[in-house]
């Protein structure tokens, strides 16, 4: 079972470039809110999970044409490493960090960024690794990374129109970009592991606001499914202790808000994370 919930976000009020983050040790018991020490970003911070269930929260560089990704490890309960930079990355959103399969022993991380152009790179060591280019991957956006019963998967937003794409990492390489079509939205997905599924939220395309999610089973990804929630953002998504648990910006309010199910299909009245607040997306990934 995880540890705890982490939850991490940038400052509440633009320019805010500051990292704050809260932690969730009991099912809906949020700690209050603590700042990451010398950690500035001009995007929103990324939270993902490594090997054997560790966090690690990436950022871009504090001005925003600056483009230096940095990484603070995560050491246990409200314990982060130093900010450092990550070597050989370049990249206006960040890096998308996820734990290798067992079998890959060389290696403790694997990261996917968007570099110049819109081109999605991927590294199986994101500190030491040459970069390669995914093969037709491009976006806009930053991508999502996840390992999935041993499965690499990398999602993304369309570069060039509104649907989203996704790929997973064979002996072979990387298949073939496949789209899906039947949804759009302004931002990236949220895709994490609830189980044996894959989930997948999302933010409506153009004005609509609504936060959607799908469920991908052995009959493949179901219809969209509106929730009752709203976000001018893409929410975040997180297995905790048999809970998904999403996280979002409120739609015209900067609170972040929160909302589990257990069953992949009704979500529990949304409630408010105390004290904090962004103009961005949230992250969040659990630890072990």
């Amino acid at each position: 079972m995880a540890q705890h919930l982490l939850l991490a976000w940038r400052g509440r009020d633009f320019p805010d470039r500051r990292i704050f983050f809260s932690l969730m040790q009991d099912d809906g018991v949020w700690g209050e809110q603590a700042q990451l020490p010398g950690a500035l970003t001009g995007a929103y911070p990324l939270v993902s999970r490594i090997f054997d269930g560790y966090n690690v929260l990436t950022f871009k560089g504090e001005v925003p044409s600056e483009k230096r990704v940095f990484r603070s490890n995560v050491y246990g309960y409200n314990s982060f490493g130093a900010p450092f930079e990550v070597a050989n990355i370049r990249s206006q959103w960040g890096l998308s960090l996820a734990a290798p399969p067992r079998l890959s022993s060389s290696t403790t991380s694997m990261g996917a960024w968007v570099g110049e152009g819109g081109q999605i790179w991927y590294a199986t060591d994101s500190m030491h690794a040459r970069p390669e280019a995914i093969p037709g991957a491009t976006s806009n956006h930053p991508p999502m990374l996840l390992n999935h019963r041993e499965v690499i998967y990398l999602f993304w937003r369309g570069r060039d129109n509104q649907h989203f794409y996704w790929s997973s990492l064979g002996a072979n390489g990387w298949g073939s970009p496949i789209g899906l079509t039947d949804r759009i939205s302004s931002d990236v997905p949220a895709v994490t592991s609830f189980g044996n599924w894959l989930v997948m939220a999302w933010v409506g395309g153009g004005t609509d606001s609504t936060l959607y999610y799908s469920v991908q089973n052995a009959a493949g990804w179901s219809a969209q499914r509106a929730t009752p929630f709203k976000s001018a953002w893409r929410p975040t998504l997180a297995e905790f202790n048999g809970k998904l648990y999403m996280a979002w910006k409120g739609e015209n309010d900067p609170a972040i808000h929160w909302s589990f199910t257990t069953d992949g299909t009704r979500w529990s009245p949304e409630q408010t994370v105390p004290g904090a607040g962004t103009y961005s997306a949230p992250s969040m990934a659990a630890y072990r």
